[in-house]
C-alpha cells in the first residue's frame, strides 16, 4: 500500500500547480530560485537535471540554516540519521533510508560513503569536526556503488571544499560568540598568482566550554578545543591541463565525552533459583547481569549498575577490596548532562588529508582524471565507564592502606574505578583513474579504475583499579604477569599492549581494494536518455588477530598455543551496476526510474566464531534498489518540487552479537520501501519556504539473535549465570541443586590429589565455561528470539523538515534575513529486536537566525539560536557488553545554543 501511494505521489508531481493557487496572482518581481551545480555522476550537471535522489547544500545555504556539523544534515536531508558513535569509535554513524553502519567490527565497512572532493575516505572525522570554507554539500541517496564505489551502499556524503580563483585578491574572515563561552574564528583569502595560478588559505578555530558538569567537582566537561587548517592551490597553465593540490590538517585537544551518562535500571539479583534460596550475598551478586531491560525513558533507568556483576566488581569482590554492592543506593541526577566522573575525559586528534586532482583535455572531447588522496589520523581518549560513584569504599588491606590503591590509570582512590582508553591510527592511500567524454552525439561515457589501501589499528583498553589490585594482591607478577607500574608506553600512562593486567582488544587491520568501473550515457531522443554502468570490485581484508590475555600467566602473545597471535584474511570479488531510464517531457520536468545493486563488502569474525556455528567471515551486503523519481520546476521557476519512492531487497544486512569479550557478525534479509519529497518555493522575491518529508518503512525478513538484556526470555526453567568475560544461561533445576550444596558446605568439587571440597560463591564464575556440565549446568548463550518483521535500528518511519525566511531590502544595499526551521522524527529503535529497551522516542527541534548584511560593504552580522527547545534529546545509546554490567550510555542533542557571528568580507 505504502509503495502504491508512493508511485501515485510521483507521477502527479508534474501537476502540482493545484497545491499553489496562490502563485497565479504572485508579484511580478517575484524571482526564480538559484540553478546549483553538482557533481553527483562525477560531471557537472544542474542537480535539477540528475537522475539520482541528491540533496544539494550551497556555501550560503550552509551559513544561513547555520548547517555546521554532521548532526545537522538531517535537518534538511529526507531520510537522512545521525547519531554520534562512542568517542572510542572512528565511525561516523549516518544511515541513510536505513542503511548505513550497525556493526561493532574492526574490519567493517560504514554504509554511507563520505568523500571529500570525490575522494573516499576509509576513516574519517565528519561526526568529530566541523565544516568551514564549503563550496556546497552533495548528499546521494540509494546505492551509488558504480562510481562512487566502496560503502555507498546507504548513499554518499561529498563534501566539496570552495576552490582557488585567479580572477581577485579576496577573503573573509568570521567572528562567533555564543553560549558556554563558545569563540569561533573562521575565513579564508583567495590570493591569485598570475593568470594560471591560485592559492586558497582557510581556517578555522573552536573553543568552547563542555555541555556537561562534573559533579564531583563543579566543573565542566564535554568542552572543545579544536584547530583546522586548509590549503588549496590551483594550477591552470593553459586550459588543457588543470591540477590542484589540498593539504588540510586538523588538531583537537580537549575533554570532550563520546556519551552522556551510563544508565542502568539495577538489578538487585535473586534471592532464590528453583525455590531454593540463596544463603550466600555474593552468590546472588553472580547471579545477576548488572542492569535490567526497560526504557532508557524510565525513572528506574536512572539508577546504578549492581557493581559485582561487573568484571571490575568481581575481581574487587575477590580480592576483598568491596563488599557486595559498590553502587547501593547510588541514584542518579534526571539531569542528562550531570555526570559524576573521577577520571575527567580527555580526547587528543590529529588529521592530514592531501589530496591532487589532475585534469588534462587529451582532445575537446575527452578528459582524463587523477584523483590521489592520503588520509593519516590518530586518536587517543579516556574516560570513566561510568557517570556515577561508588557509595562505599575500598576495605583496608595489604594493597589498599587506608583503604586507597593508587593506580597508573586512576589516581590514588578509595573507590572502585574503570579507565576506558582507546588509542588508534590510521593511514590510507587512494588514487582512482578516470576517462570521460564530452561528444557532442548520442552516446557518451565516464570509465575507470580505482585502487584504495587502508591500514588501521584500534587498541581499546579497559583498565579498573580493582583489577590492578587483583594482580598484585593475587601475586601473579611471580607468572611474569605485567604489573601496573612497568607496561606503559615511554614511562607515560597508555598501557603499551605487552601486559595480561588488563583488557586489550587488538586486532590490527589492512585493506587493499580495487576496482573498475563505467557507465554509458545514450541520449535515444532529445528527451529521452539512458544510462547503464557496471563496476567489478576486489576487496581483500586482513587481520592479525591478538587475542584477550587478561589475567593469564605471561606477557605479551606467545608465537604457538591458544594465546597466539593468529592472522585472518577474506576476500570478496563482485559485479554490480546500474540502468537509469531519465524521460524529460518538457525542459522543466524530469522522470526517472532506476535500478542498481550496491555492495559493501564482508569482514572477518574472531577466530572462535566457528564454536558458535558462525563463519571465521561474514559476507557482504547486497540491495538491490528499484527507484522511481520526478523533478520539477514549475511557476517560472519559482517552485522546485521532487518526489521519489524505492523499494530495497537488501540481503545480507549485517549485524553483530556480542559473544564474552569478543563480537561476532552475521547476515540476515530485510527489506525497506519509502518515499521523499523536497520542495522549496520562492514566494515572492523576499520570502522562499522549503520543506523535506521522508517515509520509510524498514523490515527484516528472517533471522534469530540472543537478547543479552533478556536471555531466558522468562522462562522458568533457564537462570542465569556470569563469568568473568561473559553470561550464559543454565537448567534452573541443576543450579538450584547446586545452590543447595553451596548452602550447605556439601563438599563435592574435586581436588588435585584426590578428595573433594565445598563450593564458594567464586565457583559460580567458571559454570559458562562448562566447570560443572556434568552436573546438568549445561551453558548456553540462551533463548534465540525472532527477528523477522523487526524494523531496522536507526530508520525511524517518519523524518520532516519546513523552513522559511524572509529579506528586506534597504537604503544604501543593507539587507536583513530572518529564518526559522523546524525538524523532526518519529521513534525508532537502537537494536534490530525491537524491544522496549532499544526504542528511541521521537523528537523535535527548531532553529531560527536574524542576519543583517551589505554584500558590497561585505558586512554580514547573524544572531542565531539552535535547539530552541531546549529539550535533552537522547539520539541514541550503545549497550555495554556483559562485562560492564549492561549499563547504555546514551548521547544527547547538544543543548539550547545562542550566538552571534560577525563576517567581513574582501
Amino acid at each position: 500500500m505504502i509503495l502504491k501511494s508512493t508511485i501515485r505521489a510521483i507521477l502527479g508531481a508534474s501537476s502540482l500547480a493545484v497545491a499553489f493557487p496562490a502563485l497565479a496572482q504572485e508579484a511580478e518581481e517575484t524571482v526564480g530560485i538559484e540553478e546549483i551545480i553538482v557533481t553527483a555522476q562525477k560531471r557537472e550537471e544542474s542537480v535539477q537535471s540528475v537522475p539520482i535522489a541528491v540533496t544539494a547544500l550551497t556555501a550560503d545555504a550552509l551559513t544561513t540554516q547555520r548547517i555546521n556539523l554532521a548532526e545537522d544534515l538531517p535537518r534538511v536531508v529526507p531520510n537522512l540519521y545521525y547519531a554520534r558513535a562512542g568517542i572510542g569509535f572512528n565511525e561516523t554513524n549516518f544511515q541513510l533510508r536505513g542503511i548505513g553502519y550497525q556493526l561493532v567490527s574492526t574490519s567493517g565497512d560504514g554504509g554511507v560513503g563520505v568523500h571529500v572532493n570525490n575522494a573516499p575516505l576509509g576513516v574519517n572525522r565528519m561526526g568529530q569536526s566541523e565544516m568551514y570554507d564549503m563550496e556546497r554539500v552533495e548528499v546521494l541517496r540509494g546505492p551509488q556503488g558504480t562510481l562512487y564505489g566502496r560503502n555507498a551502499t546507504g548513499g554518499v556524503i561529498n563534501l566539496i571544499t570552495a576552490k582557488p580563483s585567479v580572477s581577485a585578491l579576496s577573503g573573509q574572515g568570521t567572528l562567533e560568540l555564543g553560549s558556554y563561552e563558545q569563540k569561533r574564528l573562521s575565513g579564508y583569502l583567495n590570493i591569485p598568482m598570475g593568470d594560471a595560478v591560485a592559492l586558497r588559505l582557510a581556517g578555522f578555530g573552536l573553543q568552547r566550554n563542555g555541555y556537561t558538569t562534573n559533579l564531583i567537582n563543579d566543573e565542566d566537561v564535554d568542552g572543545r578545543q579544536m584547530v583546522s587548517g586548509r590549503g588549496t592551490l590551483a594550477i591552470n597553465p593553459d586550459g588543457r591541463f588543470r591540477a590542484m593540490l589540498m593539504w588540510e590538517h586538523s588538531l583537537e585537544d580537549d575533554d570532550r565525552m563520546g556519551t552522556s551518562k551510563s544508565l542502568c535500571i539495577k538489578d538487585p539479583g535473586p534471592t532464590s533459583v528453583g525455590g531454593v534460596t540463596i544463603n550466600s550475598a555474593q552468590a546472588r551478586q553472580f547471579l545477576n547481569q548488572g542492569c535490567l531491560p526497560g526504557s532508557i525513558y524510565s525513572d528506574a533507568a536512572y539508577g546504578s549498575v549492581n557493581y559485582v556483576s561487573t568484571l571490575s566488581g568481581q575481581l574487587g569482590s575477590l580480592a576483598g577490596l568491596v563488599t557486595g554492592d559498590a553502587y547501593a543506593g547510588v541514584v542518579q541526577s534526571r539531569d542528562l548532562r550531570e555526570v559524576a566522573v573521577t577520571t575527567d575525559p580527555s580526547y587528543e586528534s590529529s588529521n592530514d588529508l592531501y589530496e591532487l586532482n589532475l585534469e588534462f583535455d587529451i582532445t575537446e572531447s575527452l578528459t582524463l582524471t587523477a584523483l590521489s588522496a592520503r588520509l593519516e589520523d590518530k586518536v587517543d581518549t579516556r574516560y570513566s565507564d561510568a557517570s556515577y560513584v561508588a557509595s562505599t569504599t575500598f576495605n583496608p588491606g595489604p594493597v589498599t592502606p587506608g583503604g586507597y590503591f593508587d593506580d597508573p590509570q586512576s589516581g590514588n582512590l578509595n573507590t572502585p574505578n574503570v579507565v576506558m582508553i582507546t588509542d588508534q591510527w590510521a593511514e590510507q592511500f587512494s588514487q582512482e583513474l578516470r576517462l570521460q567524454s564530452r561528444f557532442e552525439g548520442s552516446v557518451n561515457f565516464n570509465i575507470g579504475g580505482l585502487y584504495m589501501k587502508l591500514e588501521r589499528l584500534n587498541d581499546l583498553y579497559i583498565v579498573p583499579n580493582t583489577q590492578n589490585a587483583y594482580v598484585q594482591l593475587a601475586n601473579l607478577a611471580n607468572l611474569s604477569t605485567c604489573m601496573p607500574t612497568d607496561c606503559y608506553y615511554d614511562g607515560g600512562s597508555t598501557p603499551d599492549g605487552t601486559g595480561h593486567n588488563y583488557y586489550l582488544s587488538r586486532n590490527p587491520y589492512e585493506l587493499t581494494a580495487s576496482a573498475i568501473f563505467g557507465e554509458v550515457y545514450w541520449d535515444v531522443t532529445d528527451s529521452f536518455t539512458l544510462t547503464t554502468g557496471l563496476r567489478y570490485t576486489d576487496d581483500k581484508k586482513q587481520i592479525r588477530n591478538h587475542p584477550i590475555t587478561m589475567l593469564t600467566p605471561g606477557r605479551g602473545w606467545p608465537e604457538t598455543g591458544p594465546l597466539s597471535i593468529i592472522d585472518q584474511e577474506a576476500q570478496w570479488k563482485e559485479v554490480t551496476g546500474r540502468v537509469n531510464a531519465a524521460w524529460r517531457p518538457t525542459e522543466q520536468n524530469l522522470l526517472y526510474v532506476s535500478y542498481s545493486k550496491g555492495y559493501k563488502g564482508g569482514g572477518i569474525n574472531p577466530p572462535d566464531a566457528s564454536n558458535s556455528n558462525l563463519s571465521t567471515a561474514y559476507e557482504p551486503e547486497f540491495v538491490n534498489a528499484y527507484e522511481i523519481g520526478s523533478k520539477n520546476e514549475l511557476f517560472d521557476g519559482r517552485v522546485q518540487a521532487n518526489a521519489t519512492a524505492f523499494y530495497y531487497d537488501y540481503e545480507g544486512y549485517q549485524i553483530s552479537n556480542r559473544r564474552g569479550l569478543s563480537v561476532s557478525t552475521e547476515n540476515v534479509d530485510a527489506g525497506i520501501s519509502g518515499l521523499e519529497l523536497e520542495g522549496v518555493w520562492q514566494v515572492t522575491q523576499g520570502l522562499r519556504m522549503n520543506a523535506t518529508i521522508g517515509l520509510l518503512n524498514t523490515e527484516l525478513k528472517e533471522g534469530a539473535s540472543i537478547d543479552q538484556f533478556d536471555r531466558t526470555q522468562g522462562d522458568p526453567n533457564l537462570t542465569l549465570v556470569k563469568s568473568t568475560s561473559t553470561a550464559c544461561v543454565v537448567p534452573t533445576a541443576a543450579m538450584a541443586q547446586f545452590v543447595t550444596l553451596l548452602n550447605n558446605g556439601t563438599p563435592f568439587i574435586p581436588v588435585t590429589g584426590g578428595g573433594t571440597r565445598a563450593a564458594t560463591a567464586q565457583d559460580i564464575l567458571g559454570i559458562c565455561g562448562g566447570s560443572f556440565a556434568a552436573m546438568g549446568l549445561t551453558p548456553s548463550g540462551g533463548v534465540a528470539v525472532d527477528l523477522k518483521g523487526n524494523a531496522l535500528p536507526q530508520a525511524p518511519d517518519v523524518t520532516a523538515s519546513v523552513g522559511g525566511e524572509y529579506e528586506w531590502h534597504f537604503a544604501n544595499g543593507w539587507s536583513t534575513r530572518l529564518r526559522a526551521d523546524y525538524y523532526l522524527q518519529s521513534d525508532s529503535f537502537t537494536r534490530v529486536l525491537n524491544t522496549e529497551s532499544d526504542k528511541l522516542e521521537g523528537w523535535d527541534n527548531a532553529s531560527a537566525s536574524l542576519a543583517i548584511f551589505n554584500d558590497r560593504l561585505g558586512w554580514n552580522i547573524q544572531v542565531y539560536g539552535k535547539n530552541l527547545m531546549d529539550d535533552d534529546v537522547i539520539t541514541g545509546f550503545d549497550p555495554a557488553p556483559d562485562g560492564l554490567g549492561m549499563v547504555r550510555s546514551v548521547s544527547v542533542l547538544d543543548p539550547r545554543l545562542l550566538g552571534v557571528s560577525i563576517t567581513k568580507s574582501f
